[in-house]
């Protein structure tokens, strides 16, 4: 069972977003069935009037945005604790352990709404695509014999480019992606058991789906169906992502387009400032 950005979830029932189904998030026969099954648990007892009491972790939201939630404040304080939290798992530091008890709250809740949604449709996996690093620390610290983790990787050139596109400046472009990488290597490694970590390569992924889908299918313990890659035959119920959920094509594609569009200039800036994090991410 796909999810999505399910970190999410609180927002698109505020905002009654539409689910990959099409419905409503709020008329959606799978979700409203969730809601109704949470509202019984003391803790989610509000969860109609007011969603948030959902938390199921931190997130900022770049595109579909409730302006009453995502407030300068809170933004201000979710950098705090991401910055705390990685600093924790990081070094070890037993005195900023605080700053991660918001996200394994939210981990532990997450927990909770799985239980729920696989009770509904027995499912032997569920797939959480809420891609923050720190996110996937803390739901593998809360159930660590029942988390997998895929760390996905692109070449950052392509990701620069994406950014440049966007109308970002360069160092916005860049330092997102460098980032996210610089740190999320050496938490991960920290945090979570090797064996429970999976490389995927985007390129990879883009390039022969059907070879690696049978490697992560390895990886979790599911055999692989070539069903599995005519992914439009049946409904899913992804809250949030990309807009790709609410359309009807089931292609991958490699998008390589950074390789004739970036200028000398910018191969340049990149090489000068992430070119050797790229080549240790294996790109050359």
């Amino acid at each position: 069972m796909s999810l999505g950005e399910i970190t999410q979830l609180p927002k698109n029932l505020a905002l009654n977003t539409r689910c990959s189904c099409g419905s409503p998030i709020r008329e959606c026969p799978l979700w409203a069935t969730v809601v109704d099954r949470l509202a019984a648990h003391p803790r989610f007892r509000a969860i109609r009037e007011n969603p948030y009491v959902l938390d199921l972790g931190l997130f900022e939201a770049g595109t579909v945005i409730d302006e009453k939630h995502q407030t300068r404040l809170r933004r201000a304080w979710r950098k705090a604790v991401y910055a705390g939290a990685y600093a924790h798992w990081r070094s070890g530091l037993k005195p900023l352990a605080a700053f991660a008890h918001p996200l394994l709250r939210g981990a532990h809740n997450k927990w909770r709404l799985f239980e729920v949604l696989t009770s509904l449709e027995p499912r032997l996996l569920v797939v959480d695509s809420s891609k923050h690093y720190l996110e996937a620390a803390a739901l593998y610290a809360a159930e660590p014999q029942r988390t997998r983790i895929l760390f996905l990787i692109r070449d950052g050139r392509a990701v620069f480019y994406s950014g440049l596109k966007r109308g970002k400046s360069p160092r916005a472009a860049l330092d997102a992606w460098r980032l996210t990488y610089e740190r999320a290597e050496p938490v991960l490694n920290r945090v979570v058991n090797s064996r429970d970590v999976l490389h995927v390569r985007y390129e990879a992924l883009a390039s022969d789906p059907a070879w690696e889908l049978q490697r992560i299918c390895g990886f979790i313990g599911l055999r692989y169906e070539r069903g599995m890659l005519d992914f439009r035959t049946r409904a899913h119920h992804v809250a949030n992502g990309n807009d790709m959920r609410l359309q009807g094509g089931a292609a991958i594609r490699l998008d390589e387009a950074w390789r004739t569009a970036l200028t000398a200039s910018d191969l340049e800036y990149f090489e000068a400032n992430a070119g050797s994090l790229n080549r240790r991410l294996g790109y050359r």
